[in-house]
């Protein structure tokens, strides 16, 4: 398959700077969706003709063990990843089952955790200080995301394709000033595990961008309010241009 092919390269070309691991799950696409994503960048390059607009290409960031990406606050809109009210951040995340059950950050702000989502002893969980919305791990695919801090109604949110997840939790504690003002994606660089999967269309807000029951899962070109947006064709923040850095990190022709 495609896939299994750039796979290899991918993890040939690692061996020369030293080899990594292949995640445990790798997204895997079949025959059927391989044609419907063909038939769709075909429909997204006629439209990038009448637009002007470049397609992305359907990427994701992969991780091996002991990978790293850091994100600045310099390489956000407005210069800060820390705000004493509301945030938000959404992404799209291959889950399957871990072989360990010791807690796994997927994204969090610091190097304390002042906030993070990750999976521990097969929850799916975002966390705040002594607060935590959580839920039983889905089934094995891709998931979309969604997470808020919401100060004015002093809860936590979490969203699982679209739906609540779980009851919103009530807020015990103001955000802590992390201890280091960076977005630290599949480990904070100094965890002994890292998330070993892949993550997709990052998106990350200061302020409420999913309210009620449900929330719609955002289109790609809709960038309104965000202070950053990842797409992982490569590491830039599409709205800045500023560069995350890391470690034990590839790319995959493979997206939700």
């Amino acid at each position: 398959m495609k896939v299994d092919v750039l796979r290899t390269i991918y993890f040939t070309a690692l061996c020369f700077v030293g080899c990594l691991p292949p995640p445990r799950a790798w997204p895997e696409a079949n025959k059927a969706n391989a044609d419907a994503d063909a038939d769709a960048d075909t429909d997204a390059d006629s439209d990038a003709d009448d637009t002007g607009v470049m397609a992305h290409p359907c990427s994701s960031v992969v991780f091996g063990e002991n990978a790293h990406l850091a994100i600045q606050a310099t390489d956000v809109v407005g210069g800060s990843l820390y705000t004493s009210s509301s945030f938000s951040f959404d992404l799209w995340a291959w889950l399957s089952v871990l072989e360990t059950d010791e807690p796994v950050m997927m994204v969090g702000l610091g190097k304390d955790k002042a906030w993070s989502l990750g999976v521990s002893a097969g929850q799916l969980s975002f966390q705040m200080g002594p607060s935590i919305v959580a839920m039983a791990m889905p089934e094995v695919g891709w998931h979309h995301i969604a997470a808020v801090y919401d100060h004015e109604q002093s809860q936590l949110r979490m969203y699982l394709d679209g739906e609540m997840a779980a009851d919103p939790v009530p807020v015990e504690a103001l955000l802590s000033v992390p201890e280091d003002e960076v977005l630290h994606i599949a480990s904070t660089g100094s965890d002994d595990l890292s998330w070993t999967n892949s993550i997709d269309e990052f998106r990350f807000a200061l302020g409420v961008m999913h309210t009620g029951m449900s929330t719609e899962i955002a289109d790609p070109s809709d960038t309104q309010g965000l202070a950053g947006l990842w797409s992982f064709s490569d590491l830039s923040n599409t709205l800045t241009g500023g560069e995350a850095s890391g470690t034990g990190y590839g790319f995959v022709d493979s997206c939700p």
